[in-house]
């Protein structure tokens, strides 16, 4: 290092000695002041009292029969107690740990807009005619905006009631379990309007789990153990999604309106699985032991990445009208079909095993890449072909009674498949020319690659 290396760091050294001393020059004399040493910073109770300042003051609720609550604000009970009618919008009410035992009456009457409530439990299921949380009372007033969170209800009649479809619309639920107890016909979980969102939570017991109008979605909820009609039940154009229900012994697990997605769920001992409207999408679910179909679905339905296994009366996936789509799907183990749709339908890299019957559709299909063995009867049978258009290709078709099953049409075609172990490999239409299909009759007969042109 030459001189002027050595002049250029002491120089930039000084300079940053001086910026350190303007910086202590500014925070203060560096000489203490006189007198004795002592406490320079404020109180715990100074900044409870500053915090608080900036806080909406809270209103202590004292146990009544019935506390009403006419004035908008924020509340807090200091024990348990009878119950609560709302009557003010724009209110908070924080059962801060405590219970609300309704009685004779419902725990939770909300006549009024922009309510909060959470943190507590309402209890009262020694009386079968009392629910949860209440709305609308006069059975015409529509409320919004109502946000329910952390809370147990555990009642005899309705969890939360609307008293119409709609009368409870935007509102949100937030880790919310409940119970109802099974008294009466009319026993039932959530009943909520359109446009309402349920995150986190649990329902045990009842007729009916939840029953959401349009624009619903419901998030991470869990279902169990319900005597009627459904689980999960929303309108068109909603989501639902890493749900789980199990044992709904009268209707679907999960029940949706046209246009709605169901993704990431598991269903489990359900009457019917899922059953949804036209144009939804079933994505990555898991549906297994349903009584009557495991998946059952108007037009247009896109089923991907899921399991549909055994179903114990019924088909896998019953689809009744057309535009179907099934990709990569495994379905085995059903005591009815595997598939059973209307085409127009397009079957792409799906595995069915086990099945009685694999596939089945009438006109219009395209099934391709898929792996189908031992379903008994057939692998895959196209009825009543008055248009024909049916289209298999690089199929693996194995152990059956018959591996294809064509009836009448024109313009269907098999190509690039394998058939091992059929005791027909493919079943040609009535008047047409025979197949070109190699030892089709034999119970162990192969015959790799088949095109076949009907």
């Amino acid at each position: 290092m030459d001189a002027m290396d050595r002049r250029v760091l002491l120089g930039a050294a000084g300079l940053v000695g001086v910026a350190a001393l303007s910086k202590l020059s500014q925070a203060g004399p560096l000489d203490p002041p006189p007198g004795p040493i002592g406490p320079t910073g404020i109180t715990l109770e100074q900044v409870a009292d500053r915090a608080a300042k900036g806080a909406e003051p809270r209103t202590p609720l004292a146990a009544a029969f019935i506390i009403t609550i006419d004035t908008p604000g924020s509340y807090f009970l200091t024990g348990d107690s009878g119950s609560i009618v709302v009557n003010a919008s724009d209110v908070t009410i924080d059962l801060n740990g405590y219970a609300l035992r309704g009685g004779s009456t419902d725990c939770i009457t909300i006549n009024a807009d922009r309510v909060t409530v959470r943190n507590g439990s309402l209890l009262n299921s020694e009386f079968s005619a009392t629910n949860g949380v209440r709305f609308g009372a006069d059975g015409v007033t529509v409320h919004v905006d109502i946000v329910l969170e952390d809370l147990l209800i555990d009642v005899g009649f309705i969890v939360i009631r609307a008293e119409g479809n709609n009368l409870a619309q935007r509102c949100t639920l937030r880790r919310v379990r409940a119970r109802c107890r099974p008294s009466g016909a009319q026993t039932a979980g959530i009943n909520l309007g359109p446009d309402c969102t349920v995150i986190g939570g649990e329902f045990l017991g009842g007729r009916v789990a939840m029953t959401l109008g349009d624009g619903a979605v419901v998030s991470d909820f869990v279902v169990h153990s319900v005597s009627g009609f459904h689980g999960i039940r929303v309108g068109a154009r909603s989501l639902v999604r890493e749900c789980r229900v199990h044992a709904v012994s009268a209707g679907p697990g999960i029940v949706t309106g046209d246009e709605s997605l169901i993704s990431r769920c598991v269903v489990t001992n359900c009457a019917t699985g899922i059953e949804v409207g036209a144009r939804c999408l079933i994505s990555e679910c898991s549906i297994s032991r349903s009584i009557n179909f495991g998946v059952l679905a108007g037009q247009r339905l896109r089923l991907e990445r899921s399991t549909v296994q055994n179903t114990t009366g019924g088909p896998g996936v019953k689809v009744n009208s057309f535009d179907t789509t099934i990709v990569d799907c495994t379905i085995n183990q059903n005591s009815g079909i595997g598939i059973d749709i209307i085409g127009p339908a397009m079957i792409d890299r799906c595995h069915l095993a086990n099945n009685n019957g694999a596939i089945r559709f009438d006109a219009l299909t395209r099934v391709s890449n898929c792996h189908l063995d031992f379903n008994a009867a057939f692998g895959i049978t196209a009825t009543a072909l008055s248009f024909g258009g049916v289209e298999i290709r690089d199929c693996t078709i194995t152990r059956h009674t018959t591996g294809v099953s064509l009836a009448t049409g024109a313009g269907n075609s098999v190509l690039r498949c394998f058939f091992n172990g059929n005791f027909t490999a493919i079943s040609a239409p009535a008047g047409a020319a025979a197949p070109t299909v190699t030892g089709a009759s034999a119970a162990s007969a192969t015959n790799p690659l088949a095109s076949v042109i009907f």
